[in-house]
């Protein structure tokens, strides 16, 4: 699949517009959700690993990249209540794939029961056993105030925008009690070397989502995507192959 094809457009939802790139396609859909600060341009590589049958939607979230940047109150409901819109507006019932803060966004996603065909969850943030362990391991002001000044060195993300995700980051966790909840098909792809969400917590959601699957890519780091994209692309088309 060559990226260059993909076109870009935009949806309108109550919070603003939504851009996104997507392909000329009849094939099953397929919903990409990036990670935090990040915009649709890191599904390149994985892009053009993936099978010709499928017709993806990378999304810029609300906030990022060429969505539009309103001065709300940044929260993982507001961000699964615009993607809900999206895809009554754009898709079917497609497969949802999110990286780390796109992953806690599919995961909430699923919970709330909205429709998808299944879910795929690649080293996803969220959890609240993740967040205890770094307010354990850090003074969490200290935390948030150097994530946000990492955030601000990449790619010419907002401050106010940021400002507001991460000081609502505490709320809308992923608990044991909210996973065992989610009853779609679920994917769980995670990098044996992730130094930024630890594999362990990989474990957390495959054993509390009822029937899902988890695959470890080797060698790899928080973006298996990106470092081993034939890989997760392998595992993606599987997954989706069965249940589609």
């Amino acid at each position: 699949m060559d990226y260059k094809d993909f076109t870009d457009s935009y949806i309108e939802t109550k919070y603003g517009k939504i851009h996104y790139k997507h392909n000329d396609s009849k094939g099953i859909e397929l919903v990409l959700l990036h990670g935090l600060g990040a915009s649709s341009i890191v599904w390149k590589k994985l892009i053009e690993n993936l099978t010709t049958n499928l017709h993806i939607f990378a999304l810029d979230f609300l906030g990022h990249g060429n969505s539009d940047k309103p001065k709300i109150d940044y929260n993982i409901e507001i961000q699964v209540e615009v993607i809900k819109e999206f895809i009554e507006k754009a898709c079917k019932k497609p497969f949802i794939m999110g990286h780390s803060y796109g992953g806690w966004i599919a995961a909430y996603y699923a919970y709330l029961k909205l429709p998808a065909s299944g879910i795929i969850l690649e080293d996803a943030a969220g959890l609240k056993e993740h967040f205890d362990n770094i307010s354990k391991s850090i003074d969490y002001e200290d935390y948030k105030k150097a994530l946000l000044r990492k955030l601000l060195m990449e790619n010419n993300n907002d401050e106010y925008v940021m400002s507001s995700i991460i000081e609502n980051e505490g709320s809308n966790l992923l608990t044991a009690d909210i996973l065992t909840k989610i009853d779609l098909p679920t994917l769980i792809i995670w990098g044996s070397n992730d130094d930024v969400i630890d594999k362990k917590f990989s474990y957390t959601f495959n054993n509390n989502i009822k029937d899902s699957r988890l695959v470890m890519i080797e060698d790899s780091d928080h973006n298996p995507h990106y470092t081993k994209p034939y890989d997760v692309a392998i595992a993606i088309n599987n997954f989706i192959n069965e249940f589609s």
